[in-house]
């Protein structure tokens, strides 16, 4: 399958309940939740644990995740590191905002969630995001890729000098993607989840 870039919108309730409370990742990946009482697993009572009762009715002061929104996520598909490089000119970590795809943002705790722990971007550093890669067009993009000098510096997967296929094409659409979904989030003052998986 190989490494995925999945981004997740985040609304200011989930985020502060995933920095409090790391283990709701979980729940909250395998999202939406419909209901807004729905109370997560961790603040379940003991009988509830017990039997493996997913949830109940929220009590009030418990921890809960509020429901996932439709469209609240995309990937990258295998493009990731290319968007990366389109940016940074390098396969490797390179400053924030432009290297936000391999640093920056806060650990949603320590869980392994494929290659490594998921990121949260609070929304002052989704408006960085969004200017570093409002700087990318499609003229941009076009003089930056160079699928020999890519693959020569491991640009995963190493596809981007093949001929056969338009490898620039599909690093393209999947950055304007990221592009429209950023540019999103920082509408609705959001915060922004990336995960490798």
């Amino acid at each position: 399958m190989g490494m995925v870039l999945r981004y997740i919108r985040v609304s200011p309730r989930n985020a502060e309940a995933l920095l409090r409370h790391p283990t709701l990742l979980r729940p909250f990946l395998d999202g939406p939740l419909s209901d807004p009482n729905f109370e997560t697993p961790e603040s379940s009572g003991l009988w509830s644990r017990w039997f493996g009762r997913a949830g109940r009715r929220r009590t009030p002061g418990a921890t809960h995740l509020e429901g996932r929104e439709p469209g609240d996520e995309g990937d990258a598909d295998k493009s990731w590191n290319a968007i990366h490089f389109l940016l940074t000119g390098s396969a490797q970590d390179a400053a924030f905002p432009a290297g936000f795809i391999l640093v920056g943002g806060t650990t949603v705790g320590d869980e392994d969630v494929g290659y490594g722990p998921a990121r949260l971007f609070a929304p002052a550093e989704v408006r960085e995001i969004d200017a570093a890669l409002s700087r990318i067009n499609r003229e941009v993009a076009t003089r930056r890729f160079d699928g020999v000098a890519m693959d020569a510096a491991d640009v995963y997967p190493q596809i981007w000098s093949r001929t056969d296929e338009d490898v620039f094409e599909y690093a393209w659409e999947n950055l304007r993607a990221l592009q429209e979904f950023v540019r999103r989030t920082v509408e609705l003052d959001h915060g922004l989840l990336l995960l490798l998986t």
